[in-house]
């Protein structure tokens, strides 16, 4: 029998856990760690972070604005010691996630039966390209931002 229960329930079992020393295994639900991670049927293994997450790291974290528990990948680790994260298939930013806010991280991952740790150089080439195409997609879109009213300009002569 399969009970879907609220992440809300789970994370202090996770943290209870997590304590002594174990890992945890769950099935993350949503859309935004496609191509990565697929809803409802991959599943993470979850362990206690060892000190400061860096870039590409993919923690569980609560944010405090949307009230949520998020799995979304460090995308920039801020002079303040905050965190920026990122989903894989997401545009919008969660700036200002502390280290009070990681349950966890993850440590690898099972897809169709078989495992990919994030060790792994292949999923380190995934990490980079991932966020660096992401990041040359916000460069052209705020190029594009600050171009468009000469562009309108121009057109309308």
């Amino acid at each position: 029998m399969n009970k879907h229960v609220s992440i809300k329930e789970l994370v202090p079992v996770f943290k209870e856990i997590l304590d002594s020393g174990s890992s945890v295994n769950f099935t993350p639900k949503g859309v935004s760690m496609l191509p990565m991670l697929h809803n409802n049927t991959d599943v993470v293994q979850l362990n206690k972070p060892n000190g400061k997450l860096k870039k590409y790291d993919l923690p569980l974290y609560y944010y405090k604005s949307s009230d949520k528990y998020i799995l979304h990948r460090v995308i920039k680790v801020e002079k303040d010691g905050t965190y920026t994260m990122c989903g894989d298939n997401c545009a919008f930013l969660e700036k200002g996630v502390t280290d009070e806010d990681i349950v966890a991280v993850v440590t690898e991952f099972t897809r169709d039966g078989k495992k990919y740790s994030v060790k792994d150089i292949r999923y380190k080439i995934y990490c980079r390209f991932w966020v660096g195409k992401k990041n040359l997609k916000w460069k052209y879109y705020s190029f594009k931002e600050k171009i468009y009213p000469y562009y309108r300009k121009i057109i309308k002569k």
